[in-house]
């Protein structure tokens, strides 16, 4: 080689030498801009570095790592692509690739990405996490858990994978790890605020809301943009009844980001809730512009239209939410309940036709307005729950918990109306040699409840048309059970419609009973006198009914009926259901009891109250409400008070109270049928899935429940360690006597004498149903509720059961 060619060569290879300096500087430049969110200007430098080398493969990977920031998720896909091409043995632009191609939904050449990068490089912690993220959102959790793992094993202090994995366990329902994940999150970077949300829905769902308030501020705090949590914290308000910081909150994530469906669903869900039905529908429809297959959108506008009445729109966008999401049980429920409604708002039409001829009287009331309004095509949606015909608590109240169901059970309902009873019964009895006789006073209240049961398939009921007066002439048999709810009281006579139940009750046989509460309805019977007073001298039932829907409307806030009713539940269950506004404040005739007037009443029909009960679930009264001891927190006056007959107890209870607008009892001829709880052979069972969340609380750290009553006291539900250890082995197999023997050895009396004041409030509550060995096991009913402190005291009230 000559001279000249050798220096011509070295010349050459300074200069692409130098070159290559000046590419590395720029490229360092570039990061650096792009590492301190200068993106234009890191995006300006890779560009320029590509016009002198088009194959410098950082630069193109970089480039589409900006694009991915911007959300341009194609062009990130197609530059980071480039890169691969130059250099396919790069671990991080197959990661990075990963990421872009999972925003845009192909998760199974993200997936093999996410695998080349990690075949590249083992340990690497991102991808691993990455890949977890994809898994995850294909709800395959198991494999999601493992690479999150697997992330944590390479590098235990890697804050994203901790996170990550609290995301899966909150999923596969494990709230507690979840926590602790996030916590270890949190203290790995405090700064975190994606970990501070996430916390916050993991503390709400596990029932903490004071602390999931505090954890969703701290993610504010440190991220104050942060739309989802905003958004978090508004629901979060909105579930502690803070309506108006509740708006706030999710109006600023509306704010952040206008196509924030989620934030827009939720907006509209607490307008609704402050009476601004028309702001609520106009946001769920923003929310649907942006994403029209959002069942739960869906639902909601449903539950705004019903509220301002358009019955056919809402019935409409359940149904569509169905479709959508045929499993969604809120939506079914609302359904089922929209027809129901409709039926309601139809009967109100014609009470108002028809308000000019004569009614002739209870029955021609009913004959005209069956009532309760039900559609039978509600039917293939949800069932109702007649809650004090629940088998399990009848066993135990009215056959010492003893009666073997499947053994067979002849039912007697007494003015079943449309049928919510009956239907409640033939469904828990379906499979049993079993006949429930539904007597009416109205054929048309009977053909409803009919073609209700026709719809279930059920065929265990007979029919029969005619006044419970008239039993004792019908030839019907003897019955085991007798369910008379809503009915006596209405009676001319309601002591000789209880002798003609009793004259039909096997010897051994056990009622239930609901009649008016006279202290809870002074407000009502306060009413009636006024629209008595207004419409005196009026014959005319339609402009009686116009006068009265005229006074409600007018009723200034001091006014008792709207201070105890709430002008929501005015609006909604007077102004626009003219049935229930004739039915509650001008019926024909009704009479209403004190608790120790229930018990005369019973007795003058030579019956004992075993047990006050529940009729409506929600909210649902309770037999602690009728405890003296509830009221009275001195010990010295506990003990005085003591002293007072039972009866005396519990008026004194009652006019405390004030809330007992209804008396439900379990009533025998013998003066002692009911199982005590506490009793050495009872078997306990869980009651119902709200049951359930309670009494698994109490085996954690939180051992405190405060319960929210009917009448708004809250009372503090604390049971000792021993008392929660029982609770905890209660299974619905072992009796008393046994899990005590497995506690307490031998010494069973004395442990289950300690246990009884413990087990108190779960009993009255019904979170317990007690049997014996021979009596029948029930399941728990699932309720719909959301497990959430302070517990506000319901029971089931429908399930969400499709008729097949």
């Amino acid at each position: 080689m000559s001279n000249r060619t050798e220096r011509r060569l070295a010349k050459r290879q300074d200069g692409a030498a130098g070159a290559g300096r000046q590419a590395q500087e720029l490229f360092a430049e570039a990061l650096r801009h792009h590492q301190a969110g200068q993106l234009a200007e890191a995006e300006r430098l890779y560009r320029h570095i590509l016009t002198r080398d088009s194959r410098h493969a950082d630069s193109l990977h970089l480039l589409g790592v900006l694009a991915y920031q911007r959300g341009q998720h194609q062009a990130a896909i197609e530059l980071i692509g480039q890169a691969i091409e130059l250099n396919d043995a790069v671990p991080f632009f197959h990661n990075n690739r990963g990421l872009a191609l999972s925003a845009l939904g192909q998760a199974d050449t993200a997936r093999a990405h996410y695998e080349r990068a990690l075949a590249l490089k083992p340990d690497y912690v991102e991808a691993l996490s990455n890949l977890g993220n994809l898994h995850l959102a294909q709800r395959r959790i198991d494999e999601a858990i493992a690479c999150y793992k697997r992330a944590l094993a390479h590098n235990p202090d890697y804050a994203e994978a901790q996170m990550n994995l609290g995301n899966a366990l909150r999923e596969q329902g494990g709230l507690e790890d979840a926590i602790a994940r996030y916590e270890r999150a949190i203290a790995l970077r405090p700064d975190y605020a994606e970990a501070h949300n996430n916390l916050g829905n993991a503390l709400h769902d596990s029932g903490h809301l004071d602390r999931a308030l505090a954890a969703y501020e701290r993610a504010l705090a440190l991220k104050p943009d942060f739309a989802e949590a905003h958004n978090n914290l508004g629901n979060a308000l909105h579930e502690a009844g803070r309506l108006e910081a509740a708006k706030t909150q999710i109006e600023r994530a509306v704010a952040l980001d206008a196509g924030y469906a989620e934030a827009q669903n939720s907006l509209g869900v607490v307008l609704g809730k402050l009476g601004e039905q028309d702001a609520a529908i106009a946001c769920f429809e923003h929310a649907l512009a942006s994403s029209p297959d959002h069942a739960a959108v869906h639902n909601n506008l449903g539950v705004a239209l019903q509220n301002r009445g358009s019955f056919d729109d809402a019935i409409a966008h359940y149904e569509r939410a169905l479709a959508l999401q045929p499993d969604y049980a809120e939506a079914r429920k609302n359904l089922g309940g929209a027809l129901h409604l409709r039926a309601g708002a139809r009967s109100g039409a014609l009470l108002r036709e028809r308000m000019k001829d004569d009614l002739a009287g209870v029955r021609g009331q009913y004959e005209t307005l069956p009532f309760p309004a039900r559609d039978p095509e509600g039917e293939r949606h949800v069932l109702y729950i007649s809650v004090a015909d629940t088998l399990a608590k009848v066993n135990q109240y009215c056959f010492g918990g003893a009666r073997d169901f499947a053994k067979g059970l002849r039912v007697l309902v007494a003015g079943c109306g449309t049928g919510d009873s009956a239907l409640w019964l033939a469904h828990q009895l379906r499979d049993a040699p079993a006949e429930i006789v539904a007597l009416d006073l109205s054929s048309a209240s009977l053909e409803i409840a009919a073609a209700r049961a026709a719809v279930r398939g059920l065929g265990n009921l007979r029919w029969v048309n005619a006044s419970l007066l008239d039993l004792p002439t019908l030839g019907l048999g003897l019955f085991d059970y007798v369910s008379c709810l809503g009915v006596l009281h209405h009676l001319p006579d309601p002591e000789a419609g209880l002798r003609s139940l009793a004259a039909v009750l096997q010897p051994d046989g056990g009622m239930a009973v609901m009649v008016y509460g006279l202290r809870g309805r002074s407000h009502i019977y306060a009413m009636q006198e006024i629209l008595r007073q207004a419409t005196a001298g009026i014959d005319d039932r339609e402009r009686k009914l116009a006068i009265a829907r005229d006074v409600i409307s007018s009723l200034p806030p001091t006014n008792p009926f709207r201070l105890r009713e709430g002008w929501d539940n005015i609006q909604q269950g007077y102004l626009k259901d003219d049935t229930n506004l004739w039915d509650t404040l001008l019926h024909e005739q009704d009479r209403a009891y004190t608790a120790s007037g229930v018990r005369q009443f019973l007795a003058s029909a030579g019956l004992n109250v075993q047990a006050f009960a529940t009729y409506k679930g929600t909210p649902a009264s309770c037999a602690l409400q009728y405890d003296l001891d509830l009221y009275v927190s001195d010990a010295d006056e506990r003990a005085r008070l003591a002293a007072l007959p039972q009866a005396a107890r519990e008026d004194l209870a009652e006019a405390l109270d004030g809330s007992l607008a209804l008396h439900t009892v379990y009533a025998t001829r013998a003066r002692q049928a009911a199982l005590v709880p506490t009793a050495p052979q009872a078997i306990l069972s869980v009651a119902s899935e709200l049951a359930s969340q309670a009494i698994a609380r109490l085996a954690g750290p939180d051992a405190a429940i405060p319960v929210v009553l009917r009448s708004g006291r809250t009372i503090v539900y604390q049971p000792s360690a021993k008392a929660r250890a029982f609770l905890a082995a209660v299974d619905g197999r072992r009796s008393n006597i046994e899990i005590a023997r497995a506690m307490a050895g031998d010494d069973v009396a004395s442990f289950l004498a300690e246990l009884a004041p413990a087990l108190r409030v779960p009993a009255a509550l019904h979170w317990l149903t007690a049997r014996t060995a021979a009596g029948t096991t029930w399941p728990a009913l699932p309720m719909l509720g959301k497990f959430a402190l302070p517990l506000r005291h319901e029971e089931p009230v429908l399930l969400v059961e499709p008729a097949s």
